[in-house]
């Protein structure tokens, strides 16, 4: 055997020794690759089961609680000869009359809701010489401020009083409903000289448009 040889060998069974390292580190990777997949695997199917498990809640907006003030007074709508039908195009007049149980009143909120689709509010007018009307149209609803005048030195106390008269213009057919209601932070309310806030008794209307 001659000297070329002696030296191949050691060259060739470091090749192989190379090749066998390079077959096991592949090997050793595609395991964890493996491993790695399962996990994800498992975890994605234990979040499944917790979202079925435990579905995530909706965030509630909780609806405004009306500050407990006392209830006193009635607050009521009505219209002229008690009539409820009106013709399409034609003005809806809606009057509100209001008891106060012989406080002093010095302000007072009118809010009523209604089917926008059948009414058009246009417009809300006092029927007392010594308050201002003030209206505030909102989405689904619309808050009247009646507010006295600072010059008013007379008390003004409601007995069946006519205070306000409402104005609506019927726009189609149907049936809807105007109610005295509190909305949100707005509600119906009377306040006193004393600066002593109630709520009154409150009623609605079945309005028909024909």
């Amino acid at each position: 055997m001659d000297n070329s040889q002696l030296n191949q060998k050691p060259h060739e069974h470091k090749t192989l020794l190379i090749m066998l390292i390079g077959i096991m580190v592949i090997f050793v990777l595609l395991g964890i690759y493996l491993v790695s997949q399962k996990t994800k695997k498992d975890k994605d199917k234990s979040m499944a089961v917790s979202s079925i498990n435990n579905p995530t809640q909706p965030t509630i907006t909780p609806t405004p609680t009306l500050i407990p003030y006392a209830k006193k007074g009635i607050m009521k709508l009505y219209t002229e000869n008690n009539v409820l039908r009106f013709p399409v195009g034609e003005e809806v007049s809606i009057g509100v009359l209001a008891s106060s149980e012989k406080s002093d009143i010095v302000g007072f909120d009118i809010v009523f809701s209604y089917d926008q689709s059948l009414l058009e509010f246009t417009s809300a007018n006092s029927q007392l010489a010594s308050f201002k009307a003030y209206a505030y149209p909102r989405t689904d609803y619309v808050s009247i401020t009646m507010i006295k005048s600072l010059q008013e030195t007379n008390s003004t106390v409601f007995d069946n009083t006519d205070i306000a008269q409402l104005r609506f213009k019927a726009l189609k057919k149907g049936t809807t409903s105007i109610e005295l209601t509190a909305k949100g932070n707005d509600s119906t309310k009377f306040a006193d000289v004393n600066a002593k806030v109630t709520y009154p008794e409150m009623n609605k209307l079945m309005i028909e448009i024909y």
